[in-house]
């Protein structure tokens, strides 16, 4: 038989070819994942982020009483997804006025485990304005 005729890869060429491939292959299934896991963060902001401005206008548009200003908490589904949103109202002890300081709206994610704040806003209210 002629040596010659039987060419082709060798046992540890094909051995280094699939180590080469299955490094290649779990970077880019690694870098795929971070993707996905920062892409789903971003979206939990983002309606996080609309759920606090949501809050903000309800506030702006109704003013609550300055004598009473109400804070609390509501759960406002967006997308189908519940999202805390958080209200505190923080009066200016500076001013002296009746009425005057600021609403801070913080939007959690219910049930999260380390209990996450998404977005943090503040609006403020000046009983002078209504």
């Amino acid at each position: 038989m002629n040596p010659h005729l039987f060419r082709g890869f060798t046992l540890i060429e094909v051995m280094v070819a699939l180590a080469v491939l299955a490094i290649a292959l779990t970077s880019a299934i690694s870098t795929v994942r971070s993707t996905a896991v920062n892409l789903a963060h971003l979206y939990d902001v983002t309606l996080s982020h609309w759920a606090a401005r949501d809050a903000a206008m309800r506030i702006k548009l109704a003013p609550p009483d300055p004598v009473k200003l109400i804070a609390g908490t509501v759960t406002e589904t967006i997308y189908g997804r519940p999202y805390r949103v958080s209200t505190t109202y923080v009066p200016d002890a500076a001013d002296g006025i009746a009425g005057t300081g600021e609403f801070r709206i913080t939007v959690t994610l219910p049930g999260a485990a380390d209990g996450a704040i998404l977005d943090e806003s503040r609006l403020r209210f000046d009983a002078q304005d209504n």
